[in-house]
């Protein structure tokens, strides 16, 4: 838990508006005290009022038809009630669009206290939001990388296995099938694949030892909504309906680590300014599919995108780093 900061005021009722005032701030929550002045709300009451008179039906009178004064009478607190959401909601709004921090899940209203008409509203909002970090230690990382190589035994091995499955009359049509014209080009193409294998996986564990070593030298809290939906994320991955407690558990700290990981990251590409121009994209694409970036699904698209920035940031720090293979 962080330490409770003194009230803060950000902002100053602005022709009798609102006043907002930070009462408790940590990491990644912040509790926040709005005051809405009479003025303020009973212009909001006003309009729902107006709302109110264009949509309910009173006996005697023409849908949006009856006077204002009766509609007031008939509905006063349903009109009440709906003009303090749409205070909250709005003044809410407001405060997350001009506010510096990066706020995220759903707000939590509490302590409603409404004062009169002449008075306007109070009102506490709870906040989460993702914490600022000034990110540390991934310039000059020592890392270790494993020497790929394809051992003779490893190709006779998978020889072996595929004799033992094809009869030796079939061998012509298995060399067919798979596009190679003898026993020594199928050698050749086991070796690129067990080669091929070899380097994601090489490549995987140090991208593991670059993410391990960053959260080592970056240390913070995340917001519990991020964490709840990262879960939820992983289990989709998974594909299971039921967990033990031993794997909820596992789930949530690899929920947290991706999520420290991403936002270390985006730390990074912000720091040294590192970005994915839309020719790179477009080039990407291309090789992949054959197929201008354009014409991707837009979801698809932007997926690629964060792979592929994502990439190019950890090329980067790898291009910063001392890595020394064994």
């Amino acid at each position: 838990m962080g330490r409770p900061v003194e009230v803060q005021v950000l902002s100053r009722p602005k022709e009798g508006r609102m006043e907002v005032k930070v009462i408790k701030k940590e990491d990644v929550k912040k509790e926040v005290l709005f005051k809405i002045e009479g003025k303020e709300f009973k212009d909001e009451f006003e309009q729902v009022l107006s709302r109110f008179k264009n949509s309910v039906l009173i006996k005697g009178f023409r849908r949006g038809k009856a006077p204002l004064e009766i509609v007031r009478e008939r509905f006063f607190d349903d009109i009440l009630e709906e003009t303090k959401k749409s205070v909250i909601k709005k003044s809410i709004s407001e405060y997350v669009k001009n506010d510096g921090s990066y706020i995220v899940g759903l707000p939590i209203v509490e302590d409603v206290s409404f004062k009169g008409m002449d008075y306007g509203i109070e009102f506490t909002v709870l906040f989460e939001m993702i914490p600022e970090i000034e990110v540390k230690g991934y310039k000059k990382l020592k890392l270790i990388k494993k020497k790929i190589d394809v051992k003779d035994e490893e190709i006779e091995e998978t020889i072996k296995k595929i004799k033992e499955k094809v009869k030796e009359e079939e061998m012509d049509k298995f060399y067919k099938n798979l596009g190679v014209k003898d026993e020594n080009e199928l050698r050749e193409r086991i070796r690129e694949r067990i080669l091929r294998d070899k380097k994601a996986l090489s490549d995987q564990e140090l991208e593991d030892e670059i993410y391990n070593k960053l959260l080592e030298k970056n240390k913070f809290n995340v917001p519990e909504y991020l964490i709840l939906e990262r879960i939820e994320s992983i289990k989709r991955r998974f594909g299971k309906k039921e967990y033990t407690k031993e794997e909820e558990d596992k789930i949530r700290e690899l929920a947290i680590k991706e999520i420290k990981i991403g936002i270390i990251l985006d730390k990074i590409r912000e720091v040294e300014k590192i970005d994915l121009s839309n020719e790179e994209l477009n080039e990407k694409v291309k090789a992949m599919f054959g197929i201008e970036a354009d014409k991707l699904n837009p979801v698809y698209k932007d997926s690629i995108r964060d792979s592929l920035l994502k990439q190019k940031i950890l090329d980067f720090i790898k291009k910063e780093s001392k890595i020394k293979e064994v």
